[in-house]
């Protein structure tokens, strides 16, 4: 039932990204709750999230959402505590409408942000579709700098065909790129930009499988790894390696048995593990942030109340 809803939320305003429309379908069903205490209300946040985590397959960036959401209602608990139920009901449909108004504005801030980080004529290097990212080149472009953009295919889902077109609609002139040619032309790139689904507490990252070799080669090459993402996309919880994952990955119907392999289908993984230490800056709605900065950040911003 959530999961339709998410999907009916992202529907009726494309410009909303999923962490943002996982958060409102959570404050919206939380008004509708018939809450006595504040112990009850965060007890009901904490079930919903669970629910929505089962749903849809422990989402990332629904987890992102609605741990954003669990943190709104620890901050307006106060109202609950004071027999104000209609006043929280009234704050979190203001904060709704709010998201729904400046959802379009959240990422050209980021576009502003990450504007500063552009020389002009500057060779970029594009892995998968963000969002975030086309919205900055359009913004750089809009301004009057003249760039090169090499878009890597992103495969599988083709993603970095579906970028270039979008570059190209915009007049930037964007090149779509083989996965295999990303070293080659990387040396040509001044800079890579990515997008990501969910900023972890230590600064890493999790996004479209090839992000991390991408990132891996640009440490190598000494080009800076700019990373993209919703302030909202940072996660209350700790980075899972790409081993680990890969571990739960992989059947004994992908391995080799004595020597022959007894599956010729590929192990299917559809996303990449980034650690920090290969991350430049991640640049949010609120600023430009340092992988150390993002810790500080989240531990603030996820303290206890």
């Amino acid at each position: 039932m959530l999961k339709e809803e998410l999907q009916a939320v992202a529907r009726k305003n494309k410009n909303l990204s999923r962490p943002l429309a996982a958060l409102i379908v959570v404050l919206t069903n939380l008004q509708e709750e018939d809450i006595v205490t504040a112990s009850e209300l965060i007890a009901k946040t904490k079930k919903m999230k669970e629910a929505f985590l089962q749903e849809t397959r422990n989402s990332l960036t629904v987890r992102a959402g609605c741990d954003f959401a669990l943190r709104i209602v620890s901050k307006l608990h106060y109202l609950v505590l004071e027999k104000s139920l209609g006043e929280f009901r009234r704050q979190l449909r203001l904060f709704v409408e709010s998201v729904h108004e400046e959802c379009s504005e959240i990422r050209r801030r980021i576009a502003k942000e990450a504007y500063e980080l552009i020389p002009d004529s500057a060779v970029i290097l594009l892995h998968s579709n963000s969002r975030c990212v086309i919205k900055t080149l359009e913004y750089a472009q809009e301004k009057g700098k003249c760039l090169r953009v090499f878009v890597a295919e992103s495969l599988p889902g083709d993603r970095g065909r579906r970028c270039t077109a979008e570059l190209v609609k915009a007049g930037i002139d964007a090149q779509l790129i083989h996965d295999s040619t990303i070293a080659l032309h990387m040396e040509r790139a001044d800079m890579v930009f990515v997008g990501c689904e969910g900023v972890f507490q230590d600064g890493s990252i999790f996004g479209h499988v090839g992000t991390y070799q991408t990132a891996a080669l640009s440490k190598a090459l000494r080009k800076p790894f700019y990373v993209c993402a919703e302030y909202t996309k940072i996660l209350n919880i700790q980075a899972v390696s790409n081993i680990h994952r890969c571990k739960k990955t992989l059947s004994c119907d992908n391995v080799h048995l004595f020597g022959r392999t007894k599956a010729a289908t590929p192990v299917s993984i559809c996303m990449d593990y980034v650690p920090h230490g290969l991350i430049t800056l991640v640049v949010t709605d609120v600023g430009a942030m340092s992988p150390l900065l993002i810790n500080q950040e989240a531990m603030r911003f996820y303290e206890p109340m």
